[in-house]
């Protein structure tokens, strides 16, 4: 009797054994997309300059209701937040608040059994992400964010754990010509989406638009960039107006950048990341003034991410021309 329980339990482990090969755990933090049920949401920032406006949208980006369109089912994202308008046209910039109140962002829809997130803009549905394609030296295909076929292309695969979960990372190339000029232009990041947002298109028309994901939530808890950020979801025009009492000068800025803080009671913690989402500079403001070089760094258009204690204070950018 021992003998056959024996022979029944090596049965068994080497089923498990195969169906383990045939069918790796993915792990908690395995999933392509975030779930709605997870109560996720992305702090994003936009920026673009039609004529002679600079539009800066700082917005935070969550899931609604969903919606089914044929037999197919949608997830409806929204968003709110602040959009800081600056005119150019007069002597003097001036500059206006307004607020985004609950917008209707995207509309999505996952196909888990394919790996890939479409897109519904008016009638049609665009391919949004595809994870299936995402395989080193390989063309990411052309895609709602992706505008042209052959531009970007897979060249390193990473991982990041974030909140005890593992996300594989992707980092994708600019190639133009037959020549990488960005070893990082974009990092589609699995159950987040990407450094450029949610649906933010990968392209940079040097200082003249831009897309960047500040931080992202799951759960309540703090995922991208690390677990002890909070992302704050409920700013608006007046917190945007108190909190943004950190200066940047000059911007734009050629050899050095000086930052200015007011009325410092807390250390402030100051990163700077490239549209990709890499890190370039990191260190903390313990005086009301701070000088960086920035001498190393290409022409071209930067992000500055201040947080104190855990919490995220504003982002600003910085353009570095010469």
């Amino acid at each position: 009797m021992i003998r056959h329980s024996f022979k029944a339990l090596i049965r068994i482990s080497i089923l498990s054994f195969i169906f383990f090969l045939l069918h790796p755990a993915t792990g908690a933090g395995q999933i392509n997309f975030p779930d709605p049920a997870e109560n996720p949401y992305w702090i994003e920032w936009h920026f673009w300059k039609p004529s002679d406006n600079i539009i800066d949208d700082d917005i935070v980006v969550s899931y609604g209701a969903d919606v089914t369109i044929g037999n197919k089912t949608y997830h409806k994202l929204f968003c709110s937040g602040v959009r800081l308008t600056v005119n150019l046209s007069g002597t003097w910039p001036t500059q206006y608040y307004s607020t985004i109140n609950n917008d209707l962002y995207a509309i999505i829809r996952h196909d888990t059994s394919d790996s890939k997130v479409y897109l519904l803009k008016d009638t049609t549905e665009y391919l949004l992400y595809d994870f299936k394609s995402l395989e080193t030296g390989a063309y990411y295909p052309k895609t709602y964010n992706n505008l042209y076929e052959d531009s970007l292309v897979v060249i390193s695969t990473d991982s990041l754990v974030l909140n005890n979960r593992t996300h594989r990372v992707w980092n994708l190339a600019n190639r133009y010509n037959g020549i990488y000029n960005d070893s990082a232009f974009v990092r589609i990041i699995e159950g987040i989406g990407s450094s450029f947002g949610v649906v933010g298109k990968f392209r940079w028309d040097k200082n003249e638009s831009g897309d960047f994901l500040n931080c992202f939530n799951s759960d309540s808890t703090g995922i991208y960039p690390d677990s002890l950020l909070v992302c704050d979801r409920t700013f608006g025009v007046e917190e945007y107006k108190r909190f943004n009492k950190i200066r940047v000068f000059p911007n734009p800025a050629a050899r050095y950048l000086t930052i200015q803080a007011e009325n410092i009671s807390h250390r402030i913690e100051v990163s700077l990341f490239d549209l990709s989402g890499r890190l370039l500079i990191s260190n903390s403001l313990t005086s009301q003034i701070y000088c960086f070089d920035i001498n190393h760094l290409e022409d071209g258009l930067y992000i500055l991410v201040f947080r104190s204690e855990g919490q995220l204070l504003e982002t600003q950018k910085l353009i570095i021309r010469r």
